[in-house]
């Protein structure tokens, strides 16, 4: 059975056709007529197409998936929902219904869904559609802090709302022997791996020999950058064996369209949106990436036909040929896709209301003015809390994340006797290591100072980072940047030897202005109600813990693993403060029992503050509204949140996903400041254009 439906998928993709296609586009004459010039246009001057023109009239081909209507929707969840639950009011999500029809209709899926709208169910459900339609084997994969909650929570609840009949076998949390067991014993039915498997050194034989028919990709950001072992591994299983690919995101890029570029022309085959060519996808990429600056005449001429393409489909619409342009009329031609669904404007019920709270009087806390000066070494004299050269301003950013919450990480060398106990060799050789080690140290800091007075000083394009003056080094010696900074980084690396030992980092504690404002948060949440206190850092957890338990608040400690897990997810401790690090427990969980949340630290990326905030707004979510608070005391803070939502604006432009960030109400409206302010500072923001700017005014006011 399983070969039967490997063959069928496989012949499929080779004919270009899904297993049922959408109906073709009804098209007005005037529409026919245009489309026709558009196609001689193309054609002119040629006997037959270029493989680019052809992917072109390929994509603006495609046909335009029309949304469900209310009566399809109602009509798909009396198939799958099972009678008890449906005839008690139970109904899948809207998204859910469309994500998983398309699967159902198309063979593959596309889901840039928005956090909190349901991925967990959709991926459970086709995984046990692909079974009973043939597929001996499924692979789902997920982040590692989701299994434990899949596993233990969501696949038993899914059984009591709909048909479930797949066998579940976990692969995570398993030691090396017990997963090639479970793999050599050829049991049909849905794996279960942690994205982290895909890292090990038997990622290949569990794939090869599982084989599935179905890859199932939840949270598939995990798997974007191509230059990362897991997703080189992963892309090889599938060019290989050419399984299904469903491919689900709340958060798929804030950059390029290279981030998703091979997720997608697999998943969808000849529905995809984009070139299938990787080279192709580059060129589209110059026009509608969040970093391009200026496109010239040869790289609109690649993608100029979707504008016209656009202007056909949605007539009511105006779509100019500049960048903005390009990339609202990308943005349609991808969520209109068959088997791409998006949440777009899909909305939460609960409002999501965003509070600054900076520290009051800051500057009275015991330790400000030192944390204040610390800043300003970090900010002005480029060097670290330790003494240390700062290279670039883009590795400010480390100390500064850490300074704003009140702390940093000393960075002091070991002493002999430990080393040499830790490596286990003899003290007089440990001394030696470290010796050696501080003299390249010293080097170190002699050529990082050198590097940042070149890279101050306007240095060429393309050698304007410490990667791209080292590797320019490398291949040029000292023709480009000077033979002083080239002879400072030879002799650096000359000094380098294998068994250099590394300092190791101490937290200092030095303000807790931030940590007593936490607990003024806690105090004040209604009787009996809890709420998360969001950290990145361990030691800010431990700080911030200490100082709740010492107020006399209610609270629970939520670190990385189970433990952790289990306790932020259990509703019945939704009276307690848990104060959780966001790295464990800020993706894939369902946390709609609290409607409370502080950020003592504030996540950088846009898509991290999405899956964050995602946890408690989300679909269920039973308050009215969710009140997340932030605590923007340093002006740091505010470029740091102002750099996160300049992303996540470009997310909004080029994905049509609305962005919690953007649609949240503020108290206060939070600053902003420019791509170019921010990049300066370190952000590695992506650039707006014209019309990404405007929006950002428009939403927030003018720029600080």
């Amino acid at each position: 059975m399983g070969n039967s439906f490997l063959n069928r998928r496989r012949k499929q993709k080779r004919a270009g056709r899904p297993e049922a296609s959408p109906e073709p586009p009804i098209r007005t004459p005037e529409q026919e007529m245009k489309r026709n010039r558009m196609l001689h246009r193309l054609r002119k001057g040629r006997k037959s197409l270029t493989i680019g023109e052809a992917e072109l009239r390929r994509i603006c081909d495609l046909p335009i998936a029309k949304p469900m209507t209310s009566q399809e929707i109602e009509d798909f969840n009396r198939q799958v929902i099972l009678a008890g639950p449906y005839e008690s009011g139970f109904r899948l999500f809207e998204p859910q219904a469309r994500a998983l029809d398309a699967f159902f209709r198309i063979g593959g899926l596309f889901a840039p869904i928005g956090v909190g709208h349901g991925k967990t169910l959709i991926t459970i459900k086709a995984a046990d559609w692909a079974y009973h339609q043939g597929a001996r084997k499924i692979l789902l994969l997920m982040p590692p802090q989701v299994l434990h909650q899949l596993v233990k929570s969501d696949i038993p609840w899914a059984r009591t709302k709909v048909s479930l009949g797949v066998p579940f076998h976990q692969l995570g949390k398993k030691p090396l022997k017990k997963r090639k067991q479970i793999a050599d014993r050829d049991r049909p039915g849905c794996y279960l791996m942690p994205y982290s498997l895909l890292s090990t050194k038997d990622t290949d034989y569990l794939l090869e020999t599982i084989k599935p028919e179905v890859v199932i990709c939840d949270e598939a950001h995990k798997v974007k950058d191509l230059r990362a072992a897991r997703a080189k591994r992963l892309v090889r299983y599938i060019n290989e064996f050419n399984p299904q690919l469903l491919v689900l995101s709340g958060s798929i890029t804030n950059r390029s369209i290279a981030d998703y570029h091979h997720l997608i022309h697999i998943a969808l085959g000849e529905n995809c949106p984009l070139p299938r060519s990787r080279n192709q996808a580059r060129e589209w990429g110059a026009v509608v990436d969040a970093d391009v600056d200026f496109v010239g005449w040869e790289q609109l001429r690649q993608i100029r036909p979707l504008i016209g393409w656009a202007r056909m489909a949605f007539p009511g619409e105006k779509f100019d040929e500049t960048v903005p342009g390009y990339r609202s009329a990308y943005k349609h031609r991808l969520n209109t896709a068959p088997g791409v669904v998006a949440t777009g404007d899909e909305t939460i019920s609960a409002s999501l209301l965003i509070e600054n709270r900076p520290v009051p009087a800051p500057e009275k806390a015991e330790g400000f003015q030192v944390l204040e000066d610390l800043c300003e070494q970090v900010s002005n004299d480029f060097l670290t809390p330790n003494g240390d050269e700062i290279d670039h301003a883009i590795h400010t950013f480390k100390w500064l994340y850490e300074l704003s919450a009140g702390f940093y990480n000393e960075l002091k060398w070991p002493e002999p006797e430990v080393l040499a106990r830790k490596r286990r060799i003899p003290e007089e050789q440990a001394r030696e290591f470290l010796e050696l080690a501080q003299v390249h140290h010293n080097a170190k800091q002699e050529y990082s100072r050198e590097l940042r007075s070149f890279l101050s000083n306007d240095p060429p394009s393309g050698i304007d980072t410490p990667m791209l003056v080292g590797l320019e080094i490398s291949r040029n010696g000292g023709k480009v940047v000077g033979q002083h900074l080239a002879g400072l980084w030879k002799q650096m690396k000359d000094l380098e030897f294998e068994e250099m030992p590394e300092r190791e980092g101490r937290a200092v504690r030095v303000c807790d202005y931030k940590i007593k404002q936490a607990v003024s948060w806690a105090k004040s949440l209604p009787q009996g109600v809890g709420g998360i206190i969001w950290c990145h850092h361990k030691e800010v957890a431990r700080w911030t813990l200490e100082a709740l338990r010492e107020a006399g608040v209610k609270s629970l400690d939520c670190p990385a693993g189970d433990a952790g897990g289990e306790r932020i997810r259990n509703p019945e401790n939704a009276e307690f403060v848990c104060v959780a690090s966001m790295p464990a427990h800020g993706t894939g969980k369902n946390l709609q029992h609290f409607h409370y949340a502080l950020f003592l630290q504030w996540p950088r990326p846009a898509k991290e503050a999405e899956q964050v905030l995602g946890r408690e707004h989300r679909k269920g979510q039973k308050a009215d509204t969710v009140t997340v608070t932030t605590m923007n005391t340093l002006r740091w803070d505010n470029v740091l949140f102002a750099a996160t939502l300049n992303d996540a604006i470009y997310i909004t432009q080029t994905m049509g996903q609305r962005q919690k960030l953007i649609y949240a109400d503020y108290n206060p409206l939070p600053q902003i400041y420019s791509s170019e302010f921010l990049r300066e500072r370190g952000m590695e923001n992506r650039r707006l254009d014209r019309q990404g700017q405007e929006m950002l005014r428009e939403q927030f006011g003018v720029d600080s």
